[in-house]
């Protein structure tokens, strides 16, 4: 499939003809052989090496698939096939959730589908590969890549959702620093001095408060965009980005109190109703952010 121009990815199975070919060579996964030893005159089975269970899900990007003593090539075959066209049916529903998005900002869109194009291209490969193995050994080194030279369900998709759960917060917050304005002209109009000058002061943290939650958030969506597989297991980067929304989250609280004092003071200075409604309307979406 050539780059995308801003149409959207097809809806149905790409990789489906390919992998019926796959499919009309295999069987059914085999049970690995069992192992036995010999102590004193009696056979014992024996488990075998240690290893995940098999089959795995096909989904599984933790494990690298270690096909088993006695598997058959074709039930092997069908198994990877498999595998990899569920990922390339994954890397297309997230194409089209990415274009769809009234969220994610074009340049983020466009990072991303980059990386989608990119492995979209790789998997396909990798089908291609297993279309025309001969051994297990084959196989074997499709396996492997599939998921280390991808890990489209342990690094792709939990920090595409990341960065769509801060995008959605940004833009809320972009909205809230754009009443800053308004809150300004609004305490220009209070007649004490010290009242004005209090307000002025909680409309001052009440921006640097906005102004660092969009900076801790933006660093956290750069971090996320950066990722790649081999920088897993992302359970450091996801717990980092999980306490930075939470921060974000609390601080967004306390920029809410400091406009509740704001509007509370500007309703009691007898100012006209229009210049505290330039501003109390504004204030209910950052409670129901």
């Amino acid at each position: 499939m050539s780059t995308r121009t801003g149409r959207r990815w097809a809806a149905s199975l790409l990789a489906a003809p390919l992998l019926s070919a796959i499919l009309m060579s295999g069987a059914g996964l085999g049970v690995p052989a069992a192992v036995a030893a010999t102590n004193g005159g009696t056979t014992t089975t024996l488990a075998a090496p240690a290893q995940p269970a098999w089959p795995l899900p096909y989904t599984d990007d933790n494990d690298v698939p270690i096909f088993p003593a006695g598997i058959s090539l074709g039930a092997a075959t069908t198994w990877l096939g498999t595998a990899l066209a569920v990922r390339i049916q994954q890397l297309v529903n997230l194409g089209n959730s990415i274009d769809a998005s009234r969220v994610l900002p074009q340049q983020t869109k466009s990072n991303l589908n980059g990386t989608i194009v990119s492995d979209y291209h790789g998997l396909y490969g990798l089908l291609h590969k297993v279309a025309n193995a001969t051994d297990l050994a084959a196989l074997q080194s499709v396996a492997d890549s599939m998921v280390i030279d991808f890990r489209v369900n342990s690094v792709l998709l939990p920090s595409v959702h990341a960065i769509v759960t801060f995008e959605a917060q940004l833009i809320q917050v972009r909205k809230l620093q754009g009443i800053e304005t308004a809150l300004q002209t609004a305490i220009g109009s209070v007649q004490s001095g010290k009242l004005a000058s209090q307000l002025g002061n909680l409309a001052s943290d009440f921006g640097d408060k906005l102004t660092s939650v969009v900076n801790a958030d933006q660093l956290a969506v750069s971090q996320l965009l950066n990722l790649t597989p081999s920088d897993y297991p992302i359970d450091a980067v996801m717990g980092d980005a999980q306490a930075t929304l939470t921060s974000s989250i609390a601080t967004l609280k306390n920029a809410d109190g400091d406009l509740r004092q704001i509007l509370n003071a500007l309703g009691g200075a007898n100012l006209g109703i229009g210049a505290v409604r330039s501003v109390f309307s504004l204030r209910t979406r950052l409670q129901k952010h």
